[in-house]
């Protein structure tokens, strides 16, 4: 597996979309940035994020990846029981494990697929 931002930015999401948690590779501080908040630490992530993605998450396609030393730009669709959402995430990469993303999307359809 690559350590490369782009590859890492694109395992970060083919673990979404498969439930497969495992292909996570993130840093124990790890920092996670999205319209529902910060969180901070890999552990209170993955306990807070995974029974919520199992609930929303019905499949991802991603859209296009751009990267740079240390940090890629993933922009995708995330397919919810609610409708699509149009999402982008900056990962940033420290030693081949992911150190913080942060993710811009419209969190009402995701509000919704967590409520229903």
């Amino acid at each position: 597996m690559s350590d490369s931002p782009g590859s890492l930015a694109r395992t970060w999401l083919r673990a979404w979309d498969t439930g497969d948690l495992s292909l996570l590779r993130l840093t124990p501080d790890f920092v996670h940035t999205s319209p529902f908040g910060r969180i901070e630490g890999a552990e209170e992530y993955l306990r807070i994020v995974e029974p919520m993605s199992r609930k929303s998450v019905l499949s991802i396609t991603v859209r296009d990846v751009i990267e740079d030393e240390g940090r890629a730009a993933i922009t995708y669709e995330l397919e919810t029981p609610a409708g699509r959402v149009e999402a982008c995430d900056w990962i940033f990469v420290e030693q081949g494990r992911i150190r913080e993303v942060n993710s811009y999307y419209d969190s009402v359809t995701n509000r919704a697929a967590l409520d229903g």
